[in-house]
């Protein structure tokens, strides 16, 4: 698996546009990567092909102890490739040297595949937050992380690191 994770630039910003245009149901306002990028609080990540192109991306955000997961996206034409599992890692491997406590994210009840990745990677569901999406005002689930410094979030973490390593190869990580 040739992908390269790596802090995102502004340069990366078209690409990361288009992949969320290509995934996001319409009503959905696209986001400003370039004004994430100056968010203190904002950290996000890229999954980078052959060429140095994105063809992924990760966003968190890190408030009081916490880093929330507010973004993660795939291109379309990369999908089921390891590469969201990828993602997942690197953002969890920064937090954990960010000295997060825990992971959070809301995730669209719908959409079992991403709910299915990120409970593979430790997170449980802990709520639902009752029409939450903008549009079609679809519910969220609410998925966190065990304390990322225990043994039992580091235990299971460290499995589903291997389960990855072992379906889709080894690929660089540099988290920033």
């Amino acid at each position: 698996m040739p992908y390269l994770v790596r802090p995102m630039t502004a340069a990366d910003a078209p690409d990361c546009e288009a992949i969320e245009r290509g995934l996001r149901p319409a009503p959905l306002p696209p986001t400003d990567f370039k004004a994430e990028l100056g968010r203190r609080i904002a950290s996000y990540l890229v999954a980078a092909g052959p060429g140095g192109r994105a063809v992924g991306l990760i966003g968190l955000w890190y408030m009081a102890d916490e880093a929330h997961i507010v973004d993660l996206a795939v291109r379309a034409d990369r999908l089921r490739r390891g590469i969201g599992g990828l993602l997942v890692i690197a953002a969890i491997e920064q937090a954990r040297l960010r000295s997060a406590s825990v992971a959070t994210l809301e995730v669209r009840a719908s959409n079992a595949a991403a709910r299915g990745l990120y409970a593979g990677f430790g997170f449980t569901e802990r709520g639902v937050r009752t029409g939450y999406y903008q549009g079609d005002r679809e519910d969220a689930v609410i998925m966190t992380t065990d304390p990322l410094r225990g043994d039992l979030f580091g235990e299971r973490f460290e499995a589903a690191v291997r389960s990855h390593r072992a379906r889709w190869g080894r690929s660089v990580r540099r988290t920033g």
